[in-house]
């Protein structure tokens, strides 16, 4: 289950830019599962509840914070006032021979 950054450690590596240090926030939490096929893949999943608290909480960052998954209307209403960027990807994650090509987005304070 998901915990809020207070309570485990986020990954915020330090970025020196000239010399100013800018902190930045990643986080690639367990995908929605409306967004994908397969709701048993990460070791510790994710509820819809779990994902609402987590974006209520990196909104509230006063640093750069990006943040990875699906296309999904919770996060495009979530977010509505960040940027979101589209790639397309091989879905790794898949079984079989042939790999779907999928969407994943990024949204982002600042780019």
């Amino acid at each position: 289950m998901w915990r809020p950054a207070q309570q485990r450690p986020l990954r915020s590596p330090t970025i020196r830019v000239g010399r100013h240090i800018t902190e930045c926030a990643t986080e690639d939490p367990p995908y929605l599962h409306l967004t994908r096929v397969s709701t048993d893949a990460y070791r510790h999943e994710m509820t819809e509840a779990d994902h609402r608290r987590l974006l209520a909480t990196i909104r509230q960052c006063k640093g750069k914070v990006m943040i990875s998954g699906y296309p999904s209307d919770l996060y495009d209403a979530e977010l509505h006032d960040w940027n979101r960027h589209d790639f397309s990807i091989d879905n790794k994650a898949a079984g079989g021979k042939s790999k779907r090509t999928m969407t994943e987005a990024v949204w982002t304070n600042f780019w």
